[in-house]
């Protein structure tokens, strides 16, 4: 965005990288993967990336590009649970879009992970339209997002 009313909607051509080869991927229990792109990345900081356990509690943001949005971001989660070996669970507000998404720490804003599955995104009202499913911010009645 350029001001809160203004989207970019078009980049110049040395912003758009393509994909060379996909390094590793997982779509069954995890939703990423690692591409090598076409040239070298310039002109952009890498994000740091967090190594050690995340604790629960820490604070969470989530910046993606999920149903069709320009951008979303989203604050004000944490991590609820961190007791699977391989992921943590969140109260993230994401949608279907979302996954691969940086998840940073709130405070240090490095990257904790990258959010792999979440809860049903939507369910249908009595006029038959589609309304965003409302969770408890603990996360009680819905299933978390994991990271």
């Amino acid at each position: 965005m350029t001001s809160a009313s203004t989207a970019v909607v078009s980049f110049p051509a040395s912003e758009v990288y393509f994909c060379q080869s996909i390094i590793a991927r997982e779509q069954s229990s995890s939703d990423y993967a690692v591409v090598s792109v076409d040239r070298v990345v310039t002109n952009h900081i890498p994000v740091p990336l967090q190594s050690n356990l995340v604790a629960t509690g820490t604070p969470l943001v989530v910046i993606g590009h999920p149903v069709g949005l320009p951008r979303k971001y989203a604050g004000g989660a944490s991590v609820i649970t961190n007791s699977q070996p391989a992921f943590f669970a969140a109260n993230l507000d994401t949608y279907g879009g979302n996954s691969g998404s940086a998840v940073f720490n709130a405070d240090t804003l490095e990257v904790e992970g990258i959010l792999v599955r979440g809860h049903q995104d939507f369910t249908t009202s009595n006029g038959g339209c589609l309304v965003s499913v409302v969770c408890a911010q603990s996360g009680d009645g819905c299933r978390l997002e994991d990271v």
